[in-house]
């Protein structure tokens, strides 16, 4: 991930859990991160979809279980 995605992607999580203190994890989830409820899950996949231009269906938003399958998904999809 380039480092400008990496910054955009932090600044989405750290608006999306402002309770988290800013600091997070590839290996965490909702059971680890504080505010982590289905409608922060639809605030951070609506506004990672947005900033990426990346269009998530269905099984792809629920098979997001950690900060890293975000990381990896906009590895994987993002566009700048």
């Amino acid at each position: 991930m380039t480092p400008e995605a990496n910054d955009a992607l932090t600044a989405i999580l750290r608006e999306v859990f402002p309770q988290a203190g800013g600091e997070f994890r590839e290996e965490w989830g909702p059971e680890d991160v504080e505010g982590w409820d289905s409608l922060a899950h639809l605030n951070l996949t609506m506004a990672v979809g947005m900033r990426f231009n990346i269009e998530m269906d269905f099984e792809v938003v629920m098979g997001i279980q950690t900060i890293g399958d975000v990381v990896r998904l906009v590895e994987q999809k993002g566009k700048p």
